[in-house]
């Protein structure tokens, strides 16, 4: 190819290809846009310049904001407002409840420890009184 030719898709979609693999190994953009043009049989120059020409096209192309975009934002906020509003209100709420549910979670836990170190206690009474009665039978059978 020669500089004077246009160029296609294809060749945007290699030169892209290249500079995103080039910078995405951490390699600096001059290194990408002079391998793009020995790919693409055109100067380093004319790699960098269309690299930055279809950036900038992109770049009006995403802050292309119509009037009746704006409108329809500004008619949708207060909308909006409340709803976020609705949120923050059911976000305290949700939170007050994680809280009791936490402390209750406590009381629950505290009591089902007492609990169970009585069980542990009453395990080794009635172990303690079996020995106890096995040794009565123990004695009276002989």
């Amino acid at each position: 190819m020669t500089a004077k030719q246009k160029w296609t898709h294809k060749d945007d979609e290699l030169l892209r290809e290249t500079v995103l693999e080039y910078t995405g190994n951490g390699d600096p953009k001059s290194a990408a846009f002079k391998a793009a043009a020995a790919k693409l049989n055109r100067s380093a120059a004319a790699c960098s310049n269309r690299w930055f020409h279809l950036n900038k096209e992109q770049d009006v192309q995403k802050k292309d904001i119509h009037l009746s975009d704006i409108i329809a934002f500004l008619e949708e906020f207060p909308k909006l407002l409340k709803e976020n509003e609705e949120l923050k209100n059911i976000q305290a709420e949700l939170s007050e409840q994680n809280e009791f549910l936490k402390s209750q979670l406590e009381e629950k836990r505290s009591k089902y420890e007492a609990t169970l170190e009585q069980h542990e206690e009453m395990t080794k009474l009635f172990e303690e009184a079996s020995n106890l009665f096995d040794g009565e039978i123990k004695r009276v059978v002989h």
